[in-house]
């Protein structure tokens, strides 16, 4: 598992729940329980018209989701930048980097951070598009997408993870069309 310390924080994690959200629910895979990565959990309840629904097996969830994070969670953007709403759920260390030729630690000029479409196309709306912006342009890393329809794509300004990326058969996606 990957430890990393951001450069800087927005938010003030003290504060937050997940609330409404369940991005991790559907995004994450979680071995204990055979839950494969993109598909919603079957212990997920969705919230009803009364305000009834999330985990059924809340108390007994497994050690994977009692554990897990996201970066908003811990502290990262403003409130609109929920997962839920801005369809982007950033990840460091559950997972952070499925490819093991771009790890973190092995590009320190742009550290890689990992970002989950929650939606089709999240990375090109323009809450996802400020999200990962932020995190390129004010933090200085580069991100691996995770696309909602599968598949990977890497953003960065940095020549040497853009190469990396390649060599590995990433698919290298233009910055411009990234909503500012």
């Amino acid at each position: 598992m990957v430890s990393m310390v951001l450069p800087m924080i927005r938010g003030n994690s003290s504060s937050r729940s997940c609330g409404d959200c369940t991005a991790c629910c559907t995004l994450l895979g979680i071995q204990e329980i055979k839950k494969p990565a993109g598909l919603r959990c079957r212990y997920l309840k969705l919230l009803s018209k009364d305000g009834v629904g999330g985990c059924t097996i809340y108390k007994d969830r497994p050690s994977a989701c009692a554990d897990f994070q996201c970066l908003w969670l811990r502290g990262f953007g403003l409130r609109r930048h929920r997962p839920d709403r801005s369809g982007i759920m950033f990840t460091a260390g559950h997972s952070a980097c499925p490819i093991p030729e771009l790890q973190p630690q092995q590009s320190p000029q742009a550290p890689l951070m990992l970002a989950w479409e929650c939606g089709a196309d999240s990375r090109k709306s323009p809450l996802g598009g400020q999200v990962i912006r932020i995190m390129m342009d004010e933090m200085g890393f580069a991100v691996i997408v995770k696309k909602h329809e599968g598949g990977f794509s890497i953003l960065s300004h940095s020549e040497s993870a853009l190469k990396k990326a390649h060599r590995v058969g990433l698919t290298v996606s233009e910055i411009s069309g990234i909503p500012k």
